[in-house]
């Protein structure tokens, strides 16, 4: 019985892959706000209806645009970009195209939003960075800060929550 399903699963291993569908590559990092998703494919932002859909593009630069992430109210999506030849994030409007900001300065990746969507939070390979954001105009309403120094970051597994205290 045993050497019948070797068999078997040998014979399906062997068959022609004529049947098999096109191979779909790679969706990342995607973030859901309401009923649409942002998500990365093949190096460029793209959006969806959550419930499934066809997908529009959202970015069609040079360079990597990663880890988006939408603003608690939908208006803005923050994402990191290499199109400078380094990673960097940038904040650009929702679902408008249009213009979009670089926040960070000197590197950045993994953005994360404040609750209210004032604060933007990133890393570099070795901090963690603030930088205020307008919410009515998505731009940067200060400087970046460094919040803490630290030898590893967990990026998108680790929450930020400002507390008012250092």
């Amino acid at each position: 019985m045993i050497t019948a399903l070797l068999l078997s699963l040998g014979a399906l291993a062997a068959a022609p892959a004529a049947q098999d569908p096109v191979p779909t590559k790679l969706l990342r990092f995607p973030d859901v706000h309401g009923e649409r998703v942002v998500f990365c494919y093949a190096g460029d932002l793209w959006t969806a209806p959550s419930t499934g859909g066809t997908a529009a593009r959202l970015t069609a630069h040079p360079g990597l645009e990663l880890f988006p992430r939408f603003s608690p109210d939908g208006r803005w999506v923050a994402y990191a970009s290499s199109e400078s030849g380094a990673a960097e994030v940038y904040v650009r409007p929702y679902p408008e195209a249009g213009g979009r900001w670089q926040v960070s300065d000197g590197g950045g990746r993994f953005p994360t939003w404040s609750d209210d969507g004032r604060e933007l939070y990133y890393h570099d390979t070795s901090r963690l960075w603030a930088v205020g954001i307008d919410p009515t105009s998505g731009r940067p309403s200060s400087r970046p800060q460094v919040l803490f120094e630290t030898s590893e970051i967990l990026g998108e597994l680790c929450r930020i929550v400002r507390t008012g205290g250092h």
